[in-house]
This record gives C-alpha cells, structure tokens and sequence, in this order.
C-alpha cells in the first residue's frame, strides 16, 4: 500500500503511528542492558559528574548482554544512552577527573566490577 502511495502520489510521505513507535522504543529499552543498568544505578543531576571508573565498579552482569562485551562497548552504550560524551579530562570543583560524565550521579554505590573484557 505504502509503495502505491508513494509511486502514485508523489506528496505522500509516510510516517510509523505514534503509538508503533513508542512500543517499538520501549520494547528496545527494555531489551537493552546498558538502558537497565543506566536506569537501576544512575540519575540526571546537573551538578554532579560520574568518572566511568566507578561505573565499572557497580554490579553489572555480562550475561544480559549475551556475550561478554569490551570495556569500550560498554563506555559506548553508555554514551548512546546517556546522550553525552565521555569527556577525557574535567576539572571539577578544583580536581582534575579523567573519563567522566557529567550532569549524572550514581543511585547506589557497589563493590563488585562488572565482568568486562579489555582496558580503556
């Protein structure tokens, strides 16, 4: 139908149903283990900042990933979900920080690091 449209009426533009869309999102958040592990341990906080150090240290499992991911596929998807780089270097409050988010802050504070391949 949507190839008719588009093929006999140049103007049609086709655009997904709100309500496909937003179960579409939250069927991929759900599903999404950085989105989990960003929502259980982390919250907006605009005058704060959180160093990926002690990210790696909160109780993370690999297995809802599937397979064990690199360190770096992690700060990735932390990135995505976030929507804000990792910045490399931050001076903050007078200290110098390296690797950090800024304008988050960690819900609970763990001991164990997550399961992770590699260094970043």
């Amino acid at each position: 139908m949507v190839l008719l449209l588009e093929r006999f009426s140049p103007d049609y533009v086709y655009s997904c149903p709100s309500s496909i869309q937003q179960g579409s999102e939250e069927y991929m958040q759900e599903n999404d283990p950085v989105w989990r592990f960003v929502q259980k341990n982390l919250q907006k906080d605009v005058d704060s900042l959180v160093e990926f150090v002690e990210l790696r240290r909160l109780p993370w499992s690999y297995k809802e990933y599937g397979s064990k991911p690199k360190l770096a596929d992690f700060k990735k998807g932390l990135m995505r979900v976030l929507g804000t780089d990792c910045k490399e270097e931050k001076r903050w409050q007078g200290h110098k920080y390296k690797g950090v988010f800024v304008g988050f802050k960690v819900i609970h504070q763990q001991t164990e690091a997550p399961d992770c391949d590699g260094e970043i």
